[in-house]
């Protein structure tokens, strides 16, 4: 008997780092030097797969949002789509952001971890 896929409704520490491992990205963050921001999110588009096994397929559908942002004593700031202000403690090491996941305020991704941002 197959089941269908079952719609994720939070991410786990484990489906992260499946994800993570299949160098699928779920969440990116462009800062541009004008000080606007754009975030791309596909947290709501995440299914499990259990028919034939255990599979998270990447999800090719994104949320976007833009926003402005400041940094300033490794605090980023921005105005989410709720038009509240989000303060996020960040830590940046030449090309690497780190930033506690909680702490961004996206719907369905409120575990806490570390997540690693990539400067492109």
């Amino acid at each position: 008997m197959k089941l269908p896929p079952v719609t994720m409704p939070f991410l786990p520490r484990e489906a992260l780092a499946y994800l993570t491992d299949q160098n699928c990205i779920i969440i990116t963050l462009q800062f541009n030097a004008d000080l606007t921001a754009t975030a791309t999110n596909s947290t709501e588009y995440l299914e499990i797969d259990t028919t034939s096994g255990f599979n998270i397929p990447c999800p090719t559908t994104f949320e976007t949002e833009s926003s402005t942002y400041t940094y300033e004593n490794n605090i980023v700031s921005f105005v989410n789509v709720n038009d509240e202000v989000v303060e996020v403690d960040v830590t940046i090491d030449g090309d690497i952001m780190l930033v506690d996941a909680a702490d961004l305020q996206i719907p369905e991704f409120n575990e806490s971890g570390q997540l690693v941002f990539q400067r492109r």
